[in-house]
Order: structure tokens, then sequence, then C-alpha cells
């Protein structure tokens, strides 16, 4: 489980092309867990570091355990098979009443898969 702060944070993430991803980010505020159970949450892939750039994949994020801070994000196999291998970028945006937030991002990166069923 990664442990971040309220501050834009940055993870790098890398992924198997054709392997099911899932990672947990914890949120915390002044060393208390931060309750998510009221906001809601985008997780997004893109091409380049630019809204504008082309849209590979929008995550999942589970929030069963948004009221202890913690979401999950994933993407499924055939997301990540669809994938070329190569540096990516991906952000979290987080939404409560009207303000969003971008809390953390980084590098997505696809790396090529040796075994394949």
């Amino acid at each position: 489980m990664t442990a971040l702060a309220l501050t834009p944070a940055t993870l790098d993430l890398t992924v198997v092309q054709g392997d099911s991803f899932a990672e947990s980010l914890t949120f915390s505020q002044s060393g208390s867990a931060l309750n998510l159970s009221t906001y809601t949450a985008l997780a997004q892939v893109r091409a380049e570091k630019s809204a504008t750039s082309a849209l590979l994949a929008t995550m999942t994020v589970g929030t069963g355990s948004a009221a202890t801070g913690t979401w999950s994000l994933s993407l499924s196999a055939a997301t990540t098979g669809a994938l070329d291998p190569g540096r990516y970028w991906w952000e979290l945006q987080w939404t409560v009443g009207s303000t969003v937030r971008t809390v953390v991002g980084g590098e997505f990166v696809v790396v090529d898969q040796v075994a394949k069923s």
C-alpha cells in the first residue's frame, strides 16, 4: 500500500502488457486517514503529459475502503494488452463538492510481455 500526503505527489507505475494491474493508495492528512466517502475520482493514462493528448485508458477506482482513506486503482488484462510498450503519463484527480484537485500522477510504463497465453 502506498501512503500519500494531501500535496500533489509523484508515483510512477509499471505494468506488464497483458497483465492485470492493481495498486492501492492511502491518503492521509496530519497523520490521520482521510475519509474519502464523499469524494469522486478519475484516474487516466494518456500518451503524453497533457490533458489534450490521446486518452489510452481510464482506470477503475475502487472506493470500498474510502472511509479509511484508501482507494484501489485497476486495469484489466485486456486493457493493458491493448497498450503498446512505452512510457505514458497517468493522473488521479478527485472531486469533493465543487473542488477538483489532481493529487497524484507520474509515468505509466508498459513493458513488453514475454509469456503469452
